[in-house]
């Protein structure tokens, strides 16, 4: 299965094996998921298709953090500081508001370090794995 195949067809892209990608390779491309670090596969591996794939998805991954945080953060700010006071309504606003802040936020979190784990352990085990959305979207636009 080549790489567009898989790309296509929504599985994950196993194109090297751990055998294929040598040890300092696999330990820069997992060092890339640590949060702002994903410069490191990216301007060390030049030359290594390996660690700039798993850069490439870590930058991915952590902009779309920082922009729903952000999204999360307008919304908080829009529901809790502006609608807030509003004389009738105002506690819904503020509860929807705190709702965004601490549940939303926390998922969003979790999901984040979920993900940045993941890439971690497939970076380390030598495999190009896609992540779901965000992975794709990276290899289709991204690749060379």
């Amino acid at each position: 299965m080549t790489q567009s195949e898989a790309t296509d067809s929504g599985a994950t892209a196993d194109r090297r094996s751990s055998d294929e990608t040598g040890v300092e390779s696999r330990t820069i491309a997992a060092l890339g998921y640590l949060p702002m670090l994903f410069l490191v596969p990216m301007l060390a591996g030049r030359g290594d298709e390996y660690q700039r794939f798993h850069g490439r998805q870590s930058l991915l991954l952590f902009l779309a953090f920082v922009l729903l945080w952000a999204a999360l953060w307008f919304l908080g700010l829009v529901f809790g500081r502006i609608l807030g006071d509003a004389i009738l309504l105002g506690f819904i606003f503020r509860a929807l508001a705190w709702f965004l802040r601490n549940i939303v936020g926390t998922l969003l979190s979790l999901g984040y370090i979920v993900m940045m784990t993941a890439g971690i352990v497939h970076a380390a085990a030598g495999r190009c794995w896609t992540m779901p959305l965000l992975g794709r979207y990276g290899i289709r636009n991204w690749n060379p």
